[in-house]
């Protein structure tokens, strides 16, 4: 189901029966720093997206606490197809930045090969990294929520 962000901040706030939720958008972008210029699937995720997942980077990172605030630098967790295609498999990430929604985002971590949620995505970035201000519009379903309920 589509949601607003101003919802799933409520949701959030209030989702008692959940153990953790959090929230997800896709999209496509083109994509500037890879061995050529590339057209990917790109999911922007809210804090604790890959912990709801269960999944952990092979490579690097996932986000940590500073990319998770409002505010933060925007930061990229790459597939595992992603690095191995696009990148040419390199050995480090250092240095690594790949460039789209008109950012630079260093890649902090590489997913293990068979994660497939959302469906085909090559990169994920860190929603917080948008802006301070919550969208506060409630017609704007620009936005996917999942959770771990509690039993």
């Amino acid at each position: 189901m589509a949601l607003p962000e101003a919802n799933y901040v409520d949701w959030k706030a209030e989702a008692d029966s959940f153990e953790s939720i959090t929230m997800y958008g896709v999209g496509e972008g083109t994509v500037v720093g890879a061995l050529e210029p590339i057209r990917v699937r790109i999911a922007t995720v809210s804090e604790g997206f890959f912990d709801v997942m269960g999944v952990a980077p092979v490579m690097g990172s996932g986000f940590l606490p500073e990319h998770q605030r409002s505010g933060a630098r925007p930061v990229a967790v790459i597939s595992h197809r992603f690095w191995r295609n696009a990148l040419g498999s390199p050995e480090s990430l250092d240095g690594v930045r790949l460039t789209f929604s008109n950012r630079i985002h260093p890649v902090v971590g590489v997913l293990p090969e068979g994660l497939d949620y959302p469906v085909d995505m090559d990169i994920w970035d860190n929603q917080e990294a948008i802006g301070d201000a919550l969208n506060p519009s409630r017609s704007a379903h620009n936005w996917r929520a999942v959770g771990w309920r509690r039993v």
